[in-house]
């Protein structure tokens, strides 16, 4: 699906009863943190990818939960498009299923990035919820700012070129309180995306 999946299930405490995955040590930075996201272009095909392969992820019944810029690493020597590797599924669950939930660590680097439905009860994340919190990583890497709402992402964009406007308006759906104002699943997100791609990405 074009994102390479990795799973970190590291944890201190409970060591007899925790699983540990061994995982491919990725030389890389966050999607936040790398002068290869400063092109809107590159930025955008990359979240297409992370976009796409949550899908899937979602599709199979696994929800991410505490996805921030620090899961998505761009690996370093790699030329555009570049392929994102999704870190830190450790606090993922399967809906339906006796999944022992984990808690969310309660920074503020963290709580930023958590929907609001995930924020009152962690037990009631689903894939929109992993959709608003890809919302809120775009805006940071586009704007180099977090949005608190929709208004925010949409007085973000003046100035920017009509490429970044079109994104912007898909990340102010992203991002809506209310989990039924957002996209159906994040497929819906992927085509808008390429359609943005498509119009103004030339």
């Amino acid at each position: 699906v074009g994102v390479p999946i990795v799973y970190d299930c590291f944890r201190e405490a409970d060591q007899e009863r925790c699983v540990w995955t061994p995982f491919e040590h990725i030389n890389g930075a966050s999607i936040d943190r790398t002068d290869k996201m400063n092109n809107p272009l590159h930025a955008i095909e990359s979240f297409i990818r992370v976009a796409n392969t949550l899908h899937v992820c979602h599709q199979q019944g696994v929800i991410h939960r505490a996805l921030t810029p620090a899961c998505i690493i761009i690996p370093r020597g790699q030329q555009p498009p570049y392929e994102p590797f999704i870190l830190h599924f450790d606090f993922a669950r399967v809906p339906g299923q006796e999944t022992r939930v984990e808690p969310i660590k309660q920074a503020p680097e963290y709580v930023v990035y958590m929907s609001p439905e995930v924020q009152r009860n962690q037990h009631d994340a689903t894939p929109r919820s992993d959709q608003y919190s890809l919302g809120m990583i775009m805006c940071k890497v586009l704007f180099k700012k977090t949005c608190g709402s929709p208004d925010e992402v949409r007085s973000a964009t003046r100035g920017q070129s009509r490429l970044v406007q079109c994104v912007a308006m898909i990340i102010a759906r992203m991002i809506e309180e209310v989990p039924a104002n957002r996209y159906s699943d994040l497929r819906e997100v992927v085509v808008e995306l390429q359609n943005c791609r498509t119009k103004f990405g030339a």
